[in-house]
């Protein structure tokens, strides 16, 4: 079937009224109708509960610095549509895209015959990923999952290369399990027979169940193990500066991440454990790809600085772990020393299923002021006021805003603009706050 792109993008917005769907029954049908393309691919299969896609961005970036052709597939996005499906970096195009989901739309109306069910959304865009990475001839597909493991679209790949653990947590508790164990276990389904498994260190509960995993799969365990590979470690006395991080690997040399965070070690440690698997399986790779790759990775929404006058930070952390680790770098980077005279002011918007109690008292004693927000157009945002209402039981620094570039000006301006901003707590709203701070520059 010939579609165009507003006619694929409307079979996806169809797909989406039937909301999220945890199973994989529909999607093998769906990979079964298309030739299975997944099975014919070298998939690197990435989990976890935070720093995935940091994790895929830098093992991506080092595989493309060694010469491979490596496809990238990303969710949720932050900038664009068609950012989700990517060869080195180079998103796929509306034509491109327009002419898989016309495949897409063939199988789809072949399954109406059999299925108890037509794909999500999300498979659609996960299918449409592995076709068209099998069509492009890549060499690599990093991908990770979109939600937990076993049950995940992402979960067809009969024979993937390897799979890739970041940090597990607490995370969509009620959907993946309510307990580390649970949580872990949904994870961990991605590990198929004799698979080359890498994990960072993990807490006990959720090693413990890897570890099981890998022995009744008869699958390779790697451990990275980020205190003892990263030594020397320093951080950039300034953290708007270009290298915020330098440390001395045990096997790569020395590491310059321009990634900020004190997380940014861990998922670059479990980087460079997956590339040594895959140059002991005999791949073409050197630590001179690795540190090149390592130190040419960029990904938005990660501590990133979007601006400097004033200093502009945004970061997706959005639930319990991730501001911890959050946290541990504002005390990193944002020291007396480094701020000045400068007013450390957050922009922060939460879902009211998260645990923003947790996330308020793990990064309310740093801020000077919060200006709060709601993430236009989605149900499960706070209200601004609600939230604020929240941070000031503990602290009376919050501020409600009725929208985004409200709270950007307003922060932006405070203390007669002698500040640094820092965004934070959801990825949904981070590309809205970046557009509101560029034009606010533009306006200025």
């Amino acid at each position: 079937m010939k579609l165009s792109y507003e006619d694929a993008m409307k079979l996806i917005h169809n797909a989406e009224k039937a909301g999220s769907i945890m199973g994989v029954d529909t999607m093998r049908e769906l990979m079964n109708h298309l030739g299975n393309p997944q099975d014919k691919l070298k998939v690197i299969h990435i989990a976890g509960t935070n720093g995935k896609g940091s994790t895929l961005a830098m093992l991506s970036t080092i595989l493309t610095t060694a010469g491979y052709k490596v496809g990238r597939y990303i969710s949720p996005t932050l900038v664009t549509y068609l950012e989700r499906i990517q060869i080195d970096g180079e998103y796929i195009s509306e034509n491109a895209f327009a002419s898989i989901m016309g495949e897409l739309a063939d199988a789809v109306e072949a399954m109406k015959l059999s299925a108890s069910r037509l794909p999500t959304a999300f498979e659609l865009e996960t299918a449409a990923a592995f076709l068209y990475f099998y069509r492009q001839k890549v060499d690599f597909v990093v991908l990770e999952t979109g939600l937990g493991g076993e049950y995940d679209a992402t979960n067809v790949c009969s024979n993937p290369l390897c799979c890739v653990f970041t940090s597990i947590g607490l995370d969509h508790m009620g959907i993946l399990g309510n307990t580390l164990n649970e949580i872990a276990s949904v994870k961990a389904g991605i590990i198929m027979p004799e698979t080359t498994v890498i994990t960072t260190t993990q807490e006990s509960e959720a090693m413990n169940v890897i570890r099981n995993k890998c022995s009744d799969t008869g699958s390779r365990l790697i451990t990275s193990d980020y205190m003892t590979d990263a030594m020397n470690i320093s951080y950039a006395s300034c953290p708007w500066d270009d290298d915020c991080t330098c440390y001395t690997h045990r096997r790569a040399g020395l590491i310059r991440l321009r990634l900020r965070g004190t997380y940014q070690i861990i998922n670059s440690c479990l980087a460079i454990s997956c590339v040594e698997a895959l140059m002991d399986m005999g791949y073409n790779i050197s630590y001179s790809d690795i540190r090149a790759g390592i130190y040419a990775t960029q990904w938005f929404g990660r501590l990133s600085l979007i601006g400097s006058q004033p200093p502009f930070f945004v970061d997706g952390a959005h639930n319990e772990p991730a501001a911890r680790q959050l946290r541990t770098s504002v005390l990193e980077y944002f020291t007396t020393e480094s701020l000045g005279c400068r007013r450390l002011i957050y922009i922060m918007g939460v879902f009211a299923d998260k645990d923003y109690e947790k996330i308020i008292e793990l990064m309310l004693p740093m801020a000077d002021h919060i200006f709060t927000i709601a993430t236009p157009g989605n149900v499960r945002a706070m209200p601004a006021e609600e939230l604020a209402e929240h941070i000031n039981k503990k602290k009376n620094i919050a501020e409600a805003c009725c929208n985004i570039e409200a709270a950007v000006e307003r922060a932006v301006t405070y203390n007669n603009g002698d500040v640094a901003v820092l965004a934070f707590g959801s990825l949904s709203h981070l590309n809205r706050i970046r557009e509101a701070y560029n034009e606010w520059i533009r306006k200025r």
